[in-house]
């Protein structure tokens, strides 16, 4: 059977994760993880989409991205990967893919969902070990959400604003929330689900999208 065709949902949020073929360590140089974010930037502001968060691993990438309502989605994705691709192996003299064929994406019901999965996708680093805190982390937006560090490439969630009126207060909250541990299952269905949302959300996306059959059986 092949692979379900990759869907748009204007409107949505999504979490986009991209990963380098073979689960290579392409990204380890921060002069790379720039250029690619310079890609995101450029497409970003030519689609008219929203980017809410990003972290770049050095195998993976995470990004929350409303792709708005002219280009779907799936363009969107190959207008960055293709392009970051070809410049990545021109600088490297390097032939053969960059990414995995395919990135996976999840569309999130709403910004106050949007905002637990920007959490999961910050505390990345520190949970894999890499750093202590997910702010010493280069390659992720998390400082301009805890500390107000300014980031031209994020467009800021309602409902992150609505942690506070006063930014310093806002700030003392997301990184006093980032910092703690997350919940299990909330983490399963952040990675592996293609909905995320309430019950009720998943149960009906899945139901009018032909895939809740697929799953249950």
């Amino acid at each position: 059977m092949g692979r379900p065709p990759r869907v748009h949902f204007p409107g949505y949020p999504h979490h986009v994760v991209m990963r380098c073929n073979n689960r290579e360590h392409f990204l380890m140089d921060d002069r790379d993880r720039l250029k690619l974010l310079e890609f995101v930037g450029r497409f970003k502001s030519g689609h008219k989409a929203k980017l809410y968060a990003y972290t770049v691993m050095s195998n993976h990438v995470h990004l929350i991205w409303d792709p708005g309502h002219e280009v779907p989605l799936p363009d969107q994705m190959r207008d960055i990967m293709t392009n970051f691709a070809k410049w990545f192996n021109w600088k490297h003299t390097r032939k053969g893919h960059f990414w995995e064929s395919r990135y996976h994406s999840s569309v999130i019901q709403d910004d106050s969902y949007a905002l637990t999965c920007m959490r999961y996708i910050h505390r990345n680093p520190s949970r894999a070990g890499l750093v202590k805190f997910p702010w010493d982390y280069n390659g992720s937006s998390v400082r301009h959400n805890a500390f107000g560090e300014p980031d031209t490439l994020i467009d800021d969630l309602p409902s992150f604003l609505g942690l506070s009126p006063y930014p310093k207060v806002r700030q003392r909250i997301y990184r006093q929330w980032v910092e703690s541990p997350f919940e299990q299952e909330k983490q399963k269905t952040i990675f592996y689900d293609p909905f995320m949302g309430s019950d009720s959300f998943r149960i009906r996306m899945l139901a009018t999208h032909g895939l809740f059959k697929r799953r249950t059986k």
